[in-house]
């Protein structure tokens, strides 16, 4: 026997094999450096968006916790005086100053009736005032109606509503104005006004803030700029421009608002005796008359009494005027005279132009 057939048959002895080839074990895979950059970089792939994911949500549980303890407001610690002088006084005294008898009933505390026995408790209807075309009427028969004459002015408003202590006149809110005419041509005169109304009101500056941003405000009242409506070619002025500053008060601060101008502001004012009223025969039913809004005017040398700019007065590149418009809920024929009545209760003093005339 030939030496390779004694090793075949060893081979087939120990390994089982019918071939008398010897089969080969497999070798071992070569190390592929590609394929381990690949999976490295896919598991960092993997890792940094686990991690961006998770960020993303800290941000988000960070922001609605912002947003909850931004929604958190300072409640008031104190009430004003004014206020308090309201609730306790003037609001009893101004119900009896305009309170006004309901129709169909007589000073002496009787209530007349009708003719069908029926008694008069509420205020009639003035569309029964109007004349009615009967067709029964000879004169009318056989005539077309007659259109209302005058317009609508012929047709009788609706009388106020009743005296009560659920609608008597309550002050609503305040706004302030500061016209700016150099600012249409000049942004940079809006800063002393906007700081002004910051100074005498406290309120936060909100021109140039975005929605999200007034959100993350303690108040969401403040500071706007007020754009023309019209345009002039005389002027050059177009629709939009910026030409002031606009600022409304509402709550408690309108009380503190109202104490200072009439504490430090109005009483060191030269050559002042108060606020002109309209004259006496003033018609009632005229707009000014109706709209329940009081408005007065300060001179620019009163921007140096207010207690915040007195002692910075030096340093203001100029001085600014204001219109100061008080908002009320009275509405309807004598609802400005209410509104003054309210606010001369706060020692803001009005006063006749011939009772002016006279002091002279």
């Amino acid at each position: 026997m030939s030496l390779r057939s004694v090793l075949s048959s060893r081979i087939i002895s120990q390994t089982g094999c019918q071939s008398t080839r010897c089969v080969p074990r497999p070798r071992p895979r070569e190390f592929n450096s590609r394929r381990l950059i690949q999976s490295s970089s896919q598991t960092r792939a993997t890792i940094s968006e686990q991690h961006e994911k998770r960020s993303t949500q800290q941000e988000e549980k960070s922001e609605s916790i912002g947003r909850e303890l931004f929604s958190i407001r300072p409640g008031q610690l104190y009430r004003s005086r004014l206020a308090e002088h309201y609730q306790n006084q003037m609001a009893s005294d101004l119900l009896y100053m305009t309170y006004e008898l309901p129709a169909g009933y007589a000073l002496d505390g009787s209530t007349p009736h009708r003719a069908d026995g029926r008694a008069l408790t509420q205020h009639p209807d003035p569309m029964s005032k109007l004349p009615q075309w009967d067709p029964e009427d000879p004169y009318t028969r056989n005539r077309p109606p007659r259109p209302p004459k005058g317009g609508t002015g012929a047709i009788p408003r609706r009388p106020p509503s009743d005296s009560s202590p659920q609608n008597l006149v309550r002050l609503k809110k305040i706004s302030i104005d500061i016209h700016v005419p150099e600012a249409i041509h000049t942004k940079k005169e809006l800063l002393g006004a906007i700081y002004l109304l910051q100074l005498i009101s406290g309120q936060p500056d909100r021109a140039g803030l975005t929605s999200e941003q007034l959100g993350k405000l303690f108040n969401s009242e403040g500071i706007e700029l007020s754009r023309t409506k019209d345009k002039s070619t005389t002027f050059k002025v177009r629709t939009g421009m910026v030409c002031g500053a606009h600022l409304e008060i509402r709550g408690p601060k309108m009380f503190d608002f109202i104490d200072i101008l009439s504490t430090f502001v109005l009483p060191r004012l030269k050559d002042f005796n108060g606020f002109r009223l309209p004259p006496a025969d003033a018609h009632r039913r005229h707009a000014a008359m109706v709209s329940g809004v009081v408005q007065i005017g300060l001179p620019d040398h009163a921007m140096g009494l207010w207690p915040g700019v007195e002692e910075s007065l030096e340093n203001w590149p100029r001085k600014y005027g204001m219109n100061i418009h008080f908002l009320t809920n009275a509405t309807g024929p004598g609802a400005s005279e209410k509104a003054r009545a309210l606010i001369s209760g706060f020692k803001v003093p009005f006063v006749r132009p011939e009772d002016a005339k006279l002091e002279r």
